[in-house]
Order: C-alpha cells, then sequence, then structure tokens
C-alpha cells in the first residue's frame, strides 16, 4: 500500500521541524554538558596544560564573570 503524498509532506515537514530545533536544543543541552565535564574532572581547562596561559585564561573569566568585579560583562552581553 502506497502512502499518500499528503502523508509524505506531512513527514517531511515533521522532520524539517525536528531538524531546525536541534541547535536550539544543543545550546540548551551543551552548557550542562560542559558544567558536568568540570564538575567530574575538577579542572575547568583539562585539555590545556598548566602554567601561565592557563591561569591567564582563567584569570579573565573569572573577572569577567564575577559580579562586582570592575571587569564584569552581563551575561546578556556575553556572545558565544
Amino acid at each position: 500500500m502506497k502512502p499518500s503524498s499528503r502523508h509524505s509532506v506531512l513527514s517531511r515537514r515533521t522532520l524539517l521541524s525536528i531538524l531546525t530545533a536541534l541547535p536550539a536544543l544543543s545550546g540548551i543541552l551543551l552548557p550542562a554538558a560542559a558544567q558536568t565535564q568540570v564538575t567530574m574532572s575538577g579542572d575547568p581547562l583539562p585539555s590545556r596544560n598548566d602554567g601561565a596561559t592557563k591561569q591567564a585564561i582563567l584569570d579573565f573569566v573569572a573577572a569577567v564573570t564575577r559580579e562586582g568585579s570592575p571587569d564584569f560583562v552581563p551575561p546578556v552581553q556575553r556572545t558565544t
């Protein structure tokens, strides 16, 4: 039995809708996955070698994310 063309169009629309929503869902899920990685390893940059560069990155992130810091950047102004 051959499916009707309307059935195929609805399925295609549904598939396209799901594919369109995937980037938005990954934006929601990725921060949680990244936080889990930090929590489990205890190191926010486990792939970086210890040293001055890694410390400079950590210091910068701390300065721009700590409320009350003169370098604080509100979350709405941060880009991904």
